[in-house]
């Protein structure tokens, strides 16, 4: 088992590093304080190439994987979280065409959405549901060889920034999630209209908007999949958008660590530096810990991914483990900082407040942590997905003096 990256990917977070800290992380309290959508940044990563990680090279893109796209996923949300969460609404339309698109819709849009010429959001959450897809009420009504689609929308990343909209929308009068289906929504369909902006704590940069639809024509060729499928579409794709979440999550935790640490060698209360003190040095160390273990998890996920065996149990385990993590991370931070921590002057506070988005999206972790529960209880014990315990065969047999004749990591002599 190999925990290490390829000299390639190594390379890619160096690069990318360089990148960020550069061009992304200077302008990031700014894009922050007015909201303001990140579209110089984006460009530049356009120009990059880092949309196109995923996307095979017969569609445009590069094709280097799920876990090389995690690498620069971290290290632009250590510079910008706002900026990373681009990331994360691009890489789920690539990834929704990819698996589920005809030949004719990977053709249209893949090579554009790679080279970041066009720009992709996700559109599911209505007033009266998010988690509960049955209870959705946005509706697309078949007619000719269009759909028509009315019905609001709330919380749509990026919304009046991008150029096309993968809308979760009700096209049958089968009853639940059983009705729904995926639709593709070009920015300037006639019928189209955004709406309010939210005035949010975090991910300022990131505009979540209202979307309303009044008899938006779409066309039936924009159908994703097949109708009825809506909803196990979403999920799917929203497994590799939480893997996505978890990385931006690793970022924004290593970027307030790193600040924690460089404070704690400077600050000084009681003639030394406040990083001689062992309560400080406790929160550091729970810092590096869980940043880490977070990282392996999303990895693992990641590789399972990359292997055509995707294992749902470990993606939400990375989802809920990095969403609990980077909150207590920034929030310990921001202690270590004291009151300076509550000041605008240092970045803290706003790590703190992206931090605080990663409980709630994609979905919440109650709704994550129910559904990984449920799994496991469908699963018949011993669970096949944990490794076992102890040596191959089970624990050696004791002798008659109760003590073992084989000790684990030894020979006898």
């Amino acid at each position: 088992m190999d925990f290490s990256l390829s000299k390639e990917q190594e390379m890619l977070r160096k690069n990318v590093r360089d990148f960020a800290q550069k061009e992304v992380a200077p302008i990031a309290a700014e894009i922050d304080r007015l909201a303001k959508f990140p579209r110089e940044n984006v460009e530049k990563m356009a120009k990059l190439g880092l949309f196109g990680m995923i996307v095979p090279p017969p569609f445009g893109g590069t094709g280097m994987g799920l876990t090389s796209l995690l690498v620069a996923v971290e290290e632009i949300a250590a510079a910008c979280a706002s900026t990373a969460m681009v990331f994360s609404s691009q890489v789920m339309m690539e990834q929704g065409l990819l698996a589920f698109g005809t030949d004719d819709q990977r053709r249209k849009y893949l090579p554009r959405l790679a080279r970041g010429e066009m720009l992709a959001a996700e559109s599911r959450t209505e007033s009266v549901a998010s988690s509960d897809f049955a209870a959705l009420e946005c509706r697309a009504t078949p007619k000719g060889d269009q759909y028509i689609l009315n019905g609001l929308k709330l919380f749509v990343c990026n919304a009046g920034e991008v150029d096309l909209y993968m809308v979760l929308a009700r096209t049958s009068e089968a009853l639940g999630a059983a009705g729904l289906s995926t639709l593709l929504v070009e920015k300037d369909t006639p019928g189209l209209e955004i709406g309010k902006t939210e005035d949010k704590l975090g991910l300022r940069g990131m505009p979540s908007r209202e979307i309303i639809f009044e008899d938006c024509g779409v066309p039936r060729e924009n159908l994703l999949g097949k109708e009825g499928m809506g909803a196990p579409q979403v999920s799917a794709m929203g497994g590799t958008g939480a893997l996505v979440v978890g990385a931006i999550s690793v970022g924004i935790a290593r970027v307030a660590m790193e600040a924690a640490i460089r404070y704690a060698k400077e600050r000084k209360a009681f003639d030394q530096t406040i990083g001689n003190f062992e309560a400080v040095q406790f929160m550091l160390g729970d810092m590096v810990m869980s940043i880490d273990a977070t990282r392996l998890l999303i990895y693992r996920s990641a590789a399972s991914v990359e292997k055509r065996q995707p294992n749902p149990i470990e993606t939400f385990a990375a989802k809920i483990f990095s969403g609990q993590m980077v909150l207590k991370v920034t929030s310990n931070a921001l202690q270590i900082f004291g009151g300076y921590g509550y000041t605008k002057d240092y970045p803290l506070e706003r790590y703190f407040r992206d931090a605080r988005a990663f409980t709630i999206y994609p979905l919440t972790q109650e709704i994550f942590r129910t559904n990984l529960g449920r799994m496991l209880l469908k699963l018949p014990l011993p669970w096949k997905g944990m490794p076992p315990m102890g040596p191959p065969g089970g624990p050696p047999k004791a002798g008659p003096s109760g003590k073992s004749h084989k000790t684990l990591g030894r020979t006898k002599s």
